[in-house]
This record gives C-alpha cells, structure tokens and sequence, in this order.
C-alpha cells in the first residue's frame, strides 16, 4: 500500500446503517452484522482506514485479495455489496474514479465521539474506577483513600451540581424589588447544604458496602513484600484464596502495584511498608469500583494473614461454603498454580480428590493443571467424566466446555459459554465471526476472560494478515496489564510481538523478543511458560553448523531434562523436535529422537491433539527426503478422522510438497486447488515454493501471482533464504518458458553473488546457495567461476556438525551438474545421491539441464 495521512478523529463511525469500528475490524448494521460476504468486508474495512482518499484498484488487489488477479467483476460485485448495504446513498457514499479506483466519503458528522457525559466526568473527578468505564484513569492515590474519605467527598459535587440545576431552573426577574425569588434561592441552597451534610454523615458512620464474588469473574489481589518475607506472601495468598473460595470466587494474583483497576472483579492489594525485627507495618486496600476500603496494619507477620482474612470477612459477607479437609487440600493447590509450581499443584489436586472423591471443583482443577503440563489425555478423561455428573454449576462446565474445545472442539455439546466458543472459533479459523463475538461483548470482565479474549483477536488478526491492527491491540492490551500490575500477563502479551515479528518475516527479531520474554518469564519463577518461550526462540534463530551446535544440543538437552522435572510433556516434545533438526546427519540418534517423541504423544496425547505434532514428525520426514512416509503418514491422519482446519491445511501442504519434490506435478497442483477450495489463503503456506510449482506446472498466470503474494513482504535475512529465494527459480522458469533463457542468469546472479559474500553462512543461506547455483548452471552467460566457488563453500559447510541431509543432497547435486556440463554425465557417477533417490523432480531437471 502507498502511504496515507491518517486523521480520524474516532476509530468508528457510520454510514447509513453500518457502523465501522477500525480499532476491532468489525462492520455491523441495525441486526448486528453488516451483511456483507468476508471479500466485501475486507474492502470496506480497508477503504475506512483511508476515508475521504483515493485507494487504488491495485491496493484494493494487493490488500484484499493478497495480490491475485482477478477479473474485474469480483471487485464490482463487492462494491455493489457495501453499496446496497448502506442504502440510499450509497453511490454518494462510496464514489468510483474511472480507471483509478473508488473513494469511501465520510462527513465531520458521521465519526462517532465517545464523549464522556457531565456526570461521568465528575465522578472522574472523585477517583471513578468503575469496570464499565475502563478507559478512567485512577490516580494510585485513590488506593490510599478511605471508604469515609471517598463517600464524603462524593456527596459534594452531586449537591453542588443541584444547586446549579435549581439557579438555573428560575427565570431571571426584570426587578427583584418584592421579588420572592432570592429568598427561595437562598432557602433551596441552605435546604441542600443540609441535605448533603446528612448524606455524609450517613456515609461516615454506615457500613462498608459488601462486595460481591461472583465464580465467572475473580477478586485480584497483589502483594508487595520484600523478598526475604516469601513466606508470609504465601501466607496471605492462602487465606485470600480460600476466603474467596468458601465464597464462591476465585482469586489471580498480579505482581505489581496497580495505577487503574480496569477489570470487573475487586482488587486487594497488600503493600508492606516497614519491616523490623518481628514487627512489620502494612497497608491494606479492597476496591471495586467506587467503593474502595483501607485499612493501616502494625504487628507481628503472623497476625498480618488473619487481619488481611478479617477484612474479607466483612467485606465479602458470610461464605456460602464450609470448609473441608478436601477443600483444604484444593486451596494448597491453587496457590501453588498462582506460585507457578505445577507439579505441587497437581499433587494437591490429586490429595484433595482422595479426601473428598465428590470434590469437582477439585477434578476440574486438576483436569486444566494436566492440560496445562501436556497432559491432555488424562486431562480429557476427567473432563468427559465430569461432564456426565449431574448438577454441575454454570462455571463448572463452562471451564469442562473450554478445555474440550482446546483438546476436542468437535465433541462440544450445542450452544457452549462464550469462552469455548471463542476457543472453538479460533480453533476453526472463524476469525471474522470470533473478532465479531469479542467485539460484541460489552459486559465488563474479570481478569482471566479478557486476557482469553485479547489473545484470541490478537491472534485472529494474525491469522487474517492485519498486522498492524494486531500490533495495535498488542500495544493497548499490554498497556492494560501493566496498569492493573498484571506483569504475567504483560509478558505473555508481548510474546505475541515476536509472532507478528515472523509472520512479517522478521524471524531475528521475533527470536529475540521470543528470549527476553522467557527471561522475564523465569524472573517471575514460571519455569513452564519460560521454557515454552525458549523453545520457540531456538525453533526461530538460524542454525550455522559447526561448534555451535554442541552448544545448541547442550541448551536443549537441558531443557528437556529440565521439562521431564516440572513434568511438562509439552516443553518436552519440542525441545526434542529441535534436537532431532540439529542431528538430522546422525541417523540413529535422530530416529530415537522421532520415536521418543511419539512415544510421548502416544502416552500423554488424545489423538486429537497428536495431530500438531505428528505433522511436525511428518515435517522432519520430508527433510530427510522420505517423501513416500509423508504421504503415508498424511493418509493415516486423514484416516483418523482429524477435521481440524489447521490440520487440513497441513495435510495439503505437505502433499503439495512431497508430490512436487517426487515430480508428480498434477497431484501437487491438486493438491494447492484444495487449499483454495477450502478458502486458505496461501499466503500463510508457501506461496513462494508453489509460485515455482506453478511454472513447473506450465501456468505461468497463476505463477506469477504468487511471485507477487510471495514479494508483498519484507523479509529478513532468515526468512529470506527459508522462503523468498524460491521465487526467485519460479522467475528464471518462466523466462525459459518464455523463450527467453539469457534473462535466466542475471535473475539468479545477484543473490547467488550475495551469499558467496556473506560470512558464517546459515545452515538454510547454504542450502539455498547450493539450490540456486545448481539451477543456475548450464544456463546462458553463467559464470562458471562463480558456480564453482558456491560449490566449494557449500561443499566446506556441508561436512560440518549439523548440516543434515538437505545441503548434503544439495551439495552432491550442484556437483553433478557442474561435472556434467564440464566433462559429459556418464562421468559423473549418479545423479542423486542413495539417500534421496525420491527426488525424481531434482533429477529430471539435472538430466535435461545436462543434455543442452
């Protein structure tokens, strides 16, 4: 896209019956959808971003349909669509420059101001935290007020305001000799002034107001401490979750002092002052919304827990539950979760159910903390028989819904709570309608409901190619934790940069972001969500053979012994699948690797939840050119019956894949027709690969199209050889197609030249090196010199640790085909090598490239 001014003064607005949010992405009308198809939300999506300005017919190209071609008509019927939409005006609206583009008119009246009333901002005057207003500020000192100081000072501005509505009320007098008007006034005023001294002393001597929990949205709490009182943070952490618990509530612990409360559950906050001896001095504060209670703490570290419990005890009222020795046992539990010990939390969880079998608050508890170790088919067991147990609470099978539509969203029973239904969604790649659901959801909302619902559309976004509106709401989000004093959840959010990172091909960067996320991690002692951090840092950053692949094997076998202690299968697993991509030229070690993994699966996994990770398995098969097993093992997962969207679009890729690399043209373009027909769009496969397939294939249209798809982003220097040089042979293939073989060289030339000049080639830079040169050579005007010298780094690098079976095969390749240009194929040996006789493709070409 070119660039644009961006001025709007709102981020919605309406036309006709249409309202536009560009922050959420969302068009709805007056039945709350807009009624356009997906193609014609895009384009009005992105004709909003630029109102009142020209956007081209090639950006509508570029942006909506990823740069394909298309005739002209799928862009009328779409315009026809927002037309009819919006109504009568639509023509005015939406306006059309011959042969340039179309135009979206937006009037000073049509943007939506969310302009806060007169009695709202009073009330921001007075320190308003209320969940439904999130976007108030609450001054950190509104943490320190009273209850008394808060009632008090409301009372004031709410008479003042009176006063002024009753002054204004009365009709100026054009004499005010004998006029009674003056008296009343004053009579008025004197009436309100001691109205509202009355109201404040009602406010100062009453009780505080009870603060209610309710199971679907948790009381937050935040402790600060230093560090060398570790165990009365447990402690007050203990008495807060089981208070909540025996109230129907649940409780998420931040880390950080809060500067807003933006979230709809109360907040306790526990600040440690002064500690001395065996003395300490304290603050404690219990807030939602306006009402915000404060209390002064001096005495003994023990007896700060019971004052912190006496507090609740009033605030919350009386528990609805008795306690119980399994209750006990499921509390130790919790806080070891918020503690981020969950081997110890499952140990509780299983103690609590030997206590009390009937427990299920204890079973679900268990059930998540085993799905959140790997753990999914005992997760999923306890799970299918919770759900058959009667009288289970709202809440109860909303967390029993959401994890079967994490593990097995086929088996969601009809009209699911809205968390699993958002899981579900994203799960079916229902991107529009689950960013529609979120955006929909008004209701203020607890702690751990919205962090599920900005992961989710962040995640949407992702998935629909919208960048920047991730980002954006990456941004806002983190903005929103950090002012709760939510850090863990800041941290998780932030990891999501680093997914926008390598999804815009900027994998050096996303790695980075990736490690110093499970730096901060590990600081908060979330050892799992460190490693799982780790592990995608290392799965991104290039690999480069040589001495650092001992100290690569080194930090994951580490990791992998370390997941094996906490137990956390998952970690596990992918740090084995990285240690056999290093080992890939050790046969042995690499298959016993492969079999630990499955061996794993088999155990832990549901075989609806193996399917990620069997394609990754799938993955490692392709790269060793064991092309059949691929298609073997795809045919099994179909077989199972996994109708995963994800896992469909993975069975089409690696077909494509393997069917090209075996020469079978026509089933890999089968096989990329499929993807289309199920409307994935190929940008998030391997557009650059299949544009090369599409010239094989001799269609050089829809070639080049995804030569366009595949050049529409910037990519670094990883991605670069990874994914963006295959474009380049679909470009040199279809000059020879063309007829016009002499544009061939300086096509391949430019790039080939940049990695013989690049020091510490990556382990893909040499591959792709060693796969251009082989293309390159025999070509017109080719440099032989040149080719030669990319044979003797590839060559070099291919004999050292880790190099793997690919740049081998690329290596033995480029050889072959320089001896045979030189000196005749007969005397040159084989042309493939015995490890990747199924690569009949590479063959072919060689042999032809040979025979000119």
């Amino acid at each position: 896209m070119g660039p644009f001014q961006r001025y709007p003064p709102s981020p919605r607005f309406g036309i006709g019956p249409l309202q536009i949010d560009l922050e959420r992405g969302t068009v709805s009308g007056q039945d709350g959808t807009g009624g356009l198809t997906l193609r014609a939300e895009h384009l009005l999506l992105l004709l909003a971003r630029y109102p009142n300005l020209l956007v081209t017919r090639e950006q509508i190209l570029e942006t909506v349909w990823a740069g394909r071609v298309v005739e002209d008509a799928a862009i009328t019927n779409c315009i026809w669509q927002i037309r009819k939409a919006i109504g009568e005006r639509g023509k005015d609206i939406l306006q059309t420059r011959a042969k340039r583009g179309y135009l979206l008119v937006i009037a000073d009246s049509d943007w939506i101001i969310d302009a806060a009333p007169a009695s709202d901002a009073a009330a921001a005057t007075i320190g308003d935290v209320s969940p439904a207003n999130p976007a108030t500020a609450t001054d950190a000192t509104a943490f320190k007020d009273s209850q008394i100081d808060a009632a008090a000072s409301a009372a004031v501005p709410n008479d003042l305001a009176a006063a002024d509505a009753v002054m204004h009320a009365a009709p100026a007098p054009t004499s005010t000799r004998n006029s009674p008007w003056p008296m009343l006034v004053l009579v008025a005023l004197l009436a309100i002034e001691i109205v509202g001294a009355a109201l404040a002393w009602r406010f100062i001597h009453a009780p505080p107001d009870r603060i209610l929990l309710r199971p679907d949205v948790e009381m937050s709490m935040t402790i600060l401490a230093p560090d060398r009182l570790d165990w009365l943070r447990t402690a007050v952490l203990r008495d807060t979750i089981e208070t909540a618990y025996l109230r129907g509530g649940a409780v998420v612990l931040f880390q950080k002092a809060q500067t807003r409360r933006p979230f709809a559950g109360p907040h306790l906050q526990v600040r440690v002052t002064r500690a001395a001896n065996s003395e300490i001095d304290a603050e404690l504060t219990l807030g939602q919304g306006r009402k915000v209670v404060r209390e002064d703490f001096r005495g003994t570290g023990n007896a700060l827990a019971e004052s912190v419990q006496a507090l609740l005890t009033r605030t919350l009222g009386a528990p609805s539950r008795q306690s119980t020795p399994g209750m006990d046992a499921l509390v130790s539990g919790w806080v070891a979760e918020q503690q981020f010990d969950h081997p110890r939390a499952i140990e509780e969880f299983r103690r609590a159910i030997a206590r009390e079998p009937a427990l299920k608050d204890a079973k679900i508890a268990l059930a998540s903390a085993l799905l959140e170790q790997g753990q999914g088919k005992a997760a999923l067991a306890l799970v299918n028989t919770l759900l058959a147990e009667p009288r289970l609470r709202a809440d109860q099978r909303c967390a029993l819904d959401a994890m079967l539509a994490d593990m097995s969203p086929e088996r969601l029973q009809a009209k699911p709570c809205a968390r699993a239904a958002r899981i579900a969604r994203l799960g079916k790649h229902e991107l529009r309608e689950l960013l529609r659901d979120i955006a929909a959801s008004q209701a203020p909302k607890g702690a751990q409901a919205w962090l599920h619902d900005e992961t989710a559309a962040i995640l949407a976004h992702i998935r629909l190619d919208e960048m920047d509106l991730a980002e954006a709401r990456i941004v806002r989000a983190q903005q929103i934790a950090d002012e709760a004093g939510w850090e863990h959840a800041r941290i998780e959010l932030r990891t999501l940069h680093a997914t926008v990172a390598i999804h815009n091909g900027q994998s050096e960067r996303g790695s980075r972001l990736q490690m110093e996320s499970a730096d901060a991690l590990e600081a908060l002692g979330d050892v799992s969500g460190a490693l799982r951090e780790r592990v995608i840092a290392l799965r991104t950053m290039p690999v480069v053979p040589g001495p650092e692949i001992a100290m690569r094997r080194t930090a994951l076998r580490a990791i992998v012994d370390r997941a094996r202690a906490i137990g956390s299968i998952r970690a596990e697993i992918d740090a084995l699948y990285l240690l056999a991509r290093l080992d890939r030229g050790q046969p042995d070690v690499w298959r016993g690797e492969l079999a630990r993994i499955l061996e794993l699966l088999e155990q832990a996994y549901p075989p609806e939840q193996q399917t990620r990770d069997l394609h990754l398995v799938l993955n490692e098969m392709q790269v060793q050119h064991r092309y059949g097993e691929v298609l073997d093992g795809v045919a099994r997962i179909e077989r199972s019956g996994a109708t995963q969207t994800q896992a469909q679009l993975w069975n089409l890729t690696l077909r494509a894949e393997s069917h090209f690399a075996r020469d079978e043209l026509d089933q890999a373009v089968v096989a990329v027709d499929a993807m289309a027909r199920e409307n994935f769009e190929l940008s998030d496969t391997n557009p650059c690969l299949f544009a090369w397939l599409f010239a094989e294939a001799r269609q050089p249209q829809r070639a080049r199209e995804l030569i366009r798809v595949c050049r529409s982003r910037q990519y670094d220097r990883a991605a670069q050889a990874s994914r963006a040089d295959s474009s380049l042979l679909a470009e040199a293939r279809l000059y020879q197609l063309d007829q016009e073989p002499a544009r061939v060289w300086p096509t391949l030339a430019p790039r080939i030249d940049a990695l013989i000049k690049t020091p510490d080639l990556t382990l893909r830079e040499a591959e792709s090196l060693a796969l251009l040169a082989r293309h390159a050579t025999g070509v017109p005007g080719a440099n032989t010199a040149q080719l030669q010298r990319a044979r003797d780094i590839v060559e070099a690098i291919a004999k050292r640790d880790g190099a793997g079976l690919e740049l081998r095969t690329g290596a033995h390749l480029l050889r072959w085909r320089l001896c045979a240009v030189a000196a005749g194929p007969a005397e040159c040996g084989p042309v493939l090598p015995p490890w990747a006789l199924e690569d009949r493709f590479e063959r072919r070409l060689a042999v032809e490239a040979a025979g000119r």
